[in-house]
């Protein structure tokens, strides 16, 4: 069933909306964007998306941590969202099930070297130097892109490896 023009309309502006108060770092603007989204549309994943990231950078990780798993229970393969969550997990201190999702991550895209870095911060925070070494190591292997490559050289070198 098709959704009314104006039911489009209204997910399309406050989609737009949402996205340009994150770009200008107005979380809290952000927050209530997604939210008016989820009251009309209950199953817009990337609403979930959008308010999780809105609620990290607020340092609400509870919230953020909801707003993930919800995104999950929508798009259950969807790695991204795994790897969100686990930096979320991180930021809480449950390194056990940041874990959980950054394995998850890997075993769906393991080829992807942004969640070897996730993985091995988590590690590195455990103090499990051999295999966050070991993660850092595979994220430069597999890095496409600067800002990755960057961090894991960083962390490599605060370990002292």
């Amino acid at each position: 069933m098709a959704l009314p023009e104006e039911s489009v309309r209204f997910r399309r502006q406050r989609s737009e909306m949402a996205i340009n108060l994150a770009m200008q770092s107005k979380w809290d603007e952000a927050v209530s964007a997604n939210q008016s989204i989820l009251r009309v549309f209950p199953t817009d994943v990337d609403a979930y998306n959008r308010l999780g990231k809105a609620h990290t950078e607020l340092g609400r990780y509870e919230e953020a941590r909801e707003a993930y798993s919800k995104a999950l229970e929508l798009e259950p393969n969807n790695a991204g969202y795994y790897d969100e969550r686990g930096y979320v997990y991180n930021a809480m201190g449950e390194n056990d099930l940041a874990l959980v999702d950054f394995n998850k991550c890997i075993e769906l895209e393991p080829n992807y070297a942004h969640y070897y870095l996730g993985r091995g911060s988590v590690y590195r925070s455990m103090g499990e130097n051999d295999l966050a070494i070991a993660d850092f190591e595979k994220c430069l292997e597999l890095a496409q892109n600067l800002a990755d490559i960057q961090m894991a050289q960083q962390a490599l070198e605060q370990i002292g490896a």
